[in-house]
């Protein structure tokens, strides 16, 4: 959790030394955790996908490169899911994640980047399709909880935390509103490395269960240049 407050300190100290260029990420997560999954039916039953879906919030700061169009945006986000595997057993995470997001406009690569995709001349998809590559590491809080069957009921819980690393591959496609706002839908598939997950059998066993998932993302990012407005009457952007 300290790393993940770092990140965060880091975060706001870089983008209050700049003109606020930045977006917003709403995503929706299918999460593949095949180990935990079998491990949890063979206990309790159930057909359950373990946070398939689960939800995403981020937010990012934009930067560029000035002669090629690859950009950067290092991103803080939080995730949440939930799942009932079955009446009794439920099982939730909650994710604090710093990303480090790097667009490749393939389809665009020696044009300039520093002008809102709405205000570039050509097709469309030339200017605003690219590709993504995002290496990252998140905070994972996940709790197993496990009620009796008995008259008095009593409810097992297990919390594990791991620091997980990710990378993620993608695409996505600036649409343009106008010179200030950029909605980007995206699709993704992101590798977490492995971590230690226990859960309860009853109150005085438990087991542990090592391995890594995976992800398919699909978010809207809504990207804001209000540094754009002021440039046009002659102050520079960056």
């Amino acid at each position: 959790m300290k790393l993940f407050r770092y990140f965060v300190i880091l975060f706001c100290f870089y983008t209050s030394t700049v003109v606020a260029q930045y977006g917003v990420r709403v995503k929706s997560n299918f999460e593949n955790h095949g180990q935990l999954n079998n491990v949890l039916h063979d206990l309790y039953g159930g057909s359950k996908n373990l946070f398939s879906p689960s939800y995403e919030i981020g937010v990012d700061y934009w930067f560029a490169l000035k002669k090629k169009r690859i950009e950067f945006l290092p991103e803080l986000a939080f995730a949440y899911g939930n799942t009932d595997i079955t009446n009794d057993v439920n099982v939730n995470m909650q994710r604090f994640l710093f990303n480090f997001h790097t667009q490749i406009y393939a389809l665009d690569l020696n044009e300039d980047c520093n002008c809102p995709t709405f205000s570039k001349q050509g097709p469309s998809i030339n200017k605003g399709f690219f590709f993504h590559v995002t290496p990252g590491v998140s905070f994972n809080q996940t709790n197993s909880s496990v009620a009796s069957s008995d008259l008095i009921e009593t409810i097992t819980e297990k919390k594990s935390q791991n620091l997980l690393f990710h990378v993620g591959l993608g695409l996505g496609l600036d649409l343009g509103i106008n010179d200030l706002i950029t909605l980007t839908p995206m699709a993704s598939y992101y590798f977490f490395s492995a971590g230690s997950y226990d859960i309860p059998i009853n109150q005085l066993e438990t087991t542990t269960v090592n391995y890594g998932f995976t992800q398919l993302q699909f978010q809207v990012r809504a990207g804001f240049r209000f540094d754009y407005k002021r440039s046009k009457y002659g102050g520079r952007r960056r």
